[in-house]
């Protein structure tokens, strides 16, 4: 289904909420996705030009409430997070899959070439506690680290770090239309106004991750139930 709904109605819903509620600053979190397709790294003023239905709703997303923001009076930073990972992360998505993999000894199938930023779930909260509290408004920001990795890249680390051989069958369909050979942050601007960057390179998220996974499978499932259910409320 087309994610109108979640990604566009439900920001512009949430920031007018948030303008009756006398807050003072909104942050939105965007997405890479909403840059056009080119190669180099990407700044704040690549076109917005999508090649996906979810970048074309999160862009719709960031000019509705850019649009919101300035009609009501509120400070708006949107952040453009490129590709987010890290414990709860959605369980089909390349990271998760490639650790599964690793642990119970199964095949893995790959989709060749590609190649992504990697952001780490924890940078990005404290890009987010940054924008919240920094004296800007009307700004977007990329979040990344600059640096992009290939899945044969990614899963080669996974399978180092878990001390396991990931058994990989390449698929030459498995990939998405919307995939790209060059997807890199420049993410300057936010190291300026934020005084961010990333405190995590790829394999240090990555071993947290494997951590988490690993700590998550040894609880009782009662437990690890209790907490997913208290994490997704």
């Amino acid at each position: 289904s087309i994610p109108v709904r979640d990604n566009v109605m439900a920001a512009a819903n949430l920031l007018v909420s948030a303008a009756a509620a006398d807050c003072a600053r909104f942050v939105q979190l965007g997405s890479s996705t909403e840059y056009e397709a080119r190669h180099g790294r990407l700044d704040e003023s690549t076109p917005l030009r999508p090649t996906s239905i979810h970048g074309a709703t999160k862009t719709a997303a960031s000019l509705v409430c850019h649009a919101l923001a300035e009609e009501l009076g509120l400070a708006l930073v949107v952040l453009r997070p490129f590709n987010v990972y890290g414990p709860w992360d959605a369980p089909e998505h390349l990271i998760p899959t490639a650790i599964s993999a690793a642990l119970d000894d199964c095949e893995l199938v790959l989709a060749p070439h590609g190649r992504r930023d990697w952001v780490f779930i924890s940078d990005l909260v404290e890009a987010c506690l940054l924008a919240i509290d920094a004296g800007i408004a009307g700004e977007d920001l990329n979040l990344g680290s600059g640096r992009h990795w290939g899945n044969e890249e990614v899963v080669e680390t996974i399978a180092r770090l878990c001390s396991r051989r990931i058994r990989v069958r390449i698929d030459q369909q498995a990939g998405r239309p919307w995939d790209r050979d060059d997807w890199r942050a420049d993410s300057s601007k936010a190291g300026k106004l934020l005084g961010w960057k990333p405190r995590h390179d790829l394999a240090s998220g990555l071993e947290a991750t494997i951590a988490w996974e690993r700590g998550r499978r040894s609880r009782p499932a009662e437990v690890a139930g209790t907490s997913e259910l208290e994490a997704t409320e």
